[in-house]
This record gives structure tokens, sequence and C-alpha cells, in this order.
């Protein structure tokens, strides 16, 4: 059975409900997110957001209960170190935990108009997963680099993730892995070379830098090939980046995998290779969703447009 994240929210009296995300809609989240938790008999929330994105909401129109019925805390990164840009939702109570990792932001889009991915985890399958999630809030707390008030809350949360494992069995299939001290890349190529090196990498994102971070990624796991999805509806719209690898030194394959097929809903099936146009200048249709905080929550539930979990093992 897959739950769609909204009907996750709502499934149980969670003791603490936790979102962290860069950009933020108050008005979404009370409307759909926080009704939520409220119908499902759910006690405490509370928003780790980066500054800038706790700016704008904060001037949004129906965002009444901030404060009040939830709290929100932001985050600054020192030094011109880039954004606080996770996007982690724990649910925790006192026989259950759930850790929502993926794409999207706290937002209209971000939990509905977007084509997002999302990883449930759950400690029966997942402990080592839900043990990184536990050190990263750790670091969190603690890292100098990273200015906010909300150092007793995040160590609390990291002692519900650690109690929800205490004698849970890890096999090290699902990790988790953050940049709080230091690159995500070279996790991965550590990983990597645990298990004896790497074959073959593929990659999916809706912008690129042009090609040099993927060649750094390829260099650090040993890789010389990758396979980069290419969507059949085209490139995402906007202006944060390239929509495709094109000034790569490492060879290059578009390809169209069918677990990113939003026809075909959960899937796991191997990438078939696709022709190069998918990945270019088309500029792909969006759909869009009534941004009345009033309505959304309703609409979202009943056109079933929520992200899908896609479990990439």
């Amino acid at each position: 059975m897959i739950l769609a994240p909204l009907d996750l929210v709502s499934a149980y009296p969670w003791r603490r409900a936790v979102f962290t995300t860069y950009a933020l809609s108050l008005s979404f989240f009370e409307a759909v997110l926080l009704d939520a938790l409220v119908r499902g008999g759910g006690r405490e929330a509370l928003i780790l957001a980066d500054v800038k994105g706790v700016r704008v909401a904060l001037g949004e129109q129906g965002a009444r209960r901030v404060g009040k019925d939830y709290d929100v805390e932001p985050f600054a990164v020192r030094g011109g170190r880039g954004v606080f840009h996770p996007k982690i939702s724990v649910l925790t109570a006192e026989d259950e935990c759930h850790l929502i990792v993926g794409s999207g932001n706290l937002t209209f889009g971000g939990w509905g108009g977007n084509f997002e991915v999302i990883e449930h985890l759950h400690p029966s399958f997942a402990a080592d997963a839900i043990e990184d999630a536990a050190y990263f809030f750790e670091q969190l707390a603690l890292a100098d680099h990273v200015r906010h008030g909300a150092t007793d809350r995040c160590a609390a949360i990291a002692n519900d993730l650690r109690a929800s494992i205490r004698g849970r069995s890890r096999n090290g299939n699902i990790r988790l892995f953050h940049s709080l001290d230091g690159a995500i890349s070279q996790k991965l190529a550590q990983v990597v070379e645990d298990l004896g090196g790497a074959v073959r990498l593929v990659a999916a994102a809706p912008f690129w830098d042009g090609g040099s971070a993927i060649d750094y990624l390829c260099t650090a796991l040993g890789v010389r090939e990758v396979f980069i999805h290419a969507h059949a509806g085209g490139t995402v719209e906007g202006t944060a980046g390239s929509n495709w690898p094109a000034h790569a030194v490492t060879a290059v394959q578009p390809v169209r995998f069918d677990i990113m097929n939003e026809d075909r809903g959960w899937g796991g099936h191997s990438p078939r290779r696709s022709r190069p146009n998918c990945g270019w200048r088309q500029m792909r249709s969006r759909r869009t969703i009534p941004t009345c905080p009033e309505c959304c929550g309703r609409h979202l539930r009943e056109s079933g447009s929520w992200a899908k979990y896609l479990r990439l093992q």
C-alpha cells in the first residue's frame, strides 16, 4: 500500500512533526499540512527553514497561526557558504517514526504542483538512514557555520530518531548523507570504494551547472560515463541553471527512466535510451494548482497530484 504524504501526516497522533525546507509558504502549511496534523491528533509542529524563505513567507496573506499553533525557526549559513537547503519531514510518536526525504520545498508546488521525488523511510527497513538523520540533527545543533536558535529542538529530534531504531538491525542498504561535515560527493566516493567500485552512474535533475559538477562526481566515483534522465515532457522552466550538462567532459548518455515516468506511477525498471532532444531546449508544459489557501488543500487531496513515493534502491 502506498500512502500519499498528506495521508501519512494525518494518519497518526504524532507527538512531534518537523519539516525542513529552503522555500516556504506558510499559507500552504496552514491550509494543508497543519490541517492534516490537527485532524490526525498531532501535537507539536515545527518548521526549520532558510532565513530567506522565512522572510518571504512572513509576508504572505492568510498565514495567521504561526507562533500559536506551530513554530518557525530561521536558519542562516554563515560566510557565504550556501543556503539551508534540506527537505526532510520527521514524524515521531512514542512508538512510531517515519522519515520523508525528498526534493520538494514546503510550498504548494513542492507538495503537489511540481514533479518531485521523495523517499519514505521507516526504522523497520531503514535503520541506517534513520541513524544518519539523527546524526544530521545532532550536527545541526552544534554546527558553528549555521546560525539558528533551535539547538535544543534539534537535539530532541535526534533523540526521537535514535530511540526509534533502538534494537533494530542494520544492513547498510539505505543511507542518508548530508554536507554539514564534508562534501556529499566524497562520502559517496567512500561508500563506492568500500563496496568495491562503481560501474555506472545515473542521475536526474531539473537544472545543471553546465557539466563541471557531474564531471567532479564521476571523477570521485571513478566512472567514465553517466546516464542522464531526459524527461519526455521536455525541460523544466526557469533560470536557475542550464537544462543539460552540455559542457561535461564525461561521456553523457541521455536515457529515460521508467521510474521517473509520471504516467507509470510506482516503478523499478531499467533505463531505456532516448533521443537527446528530450533534454535540450524544449520547455515542458506546467500544470497549475489553485493558490488560494482556503481551497488548495481540498484540491490537492482530490486531484491525487501528490509527489510519488519513489524508492530508488
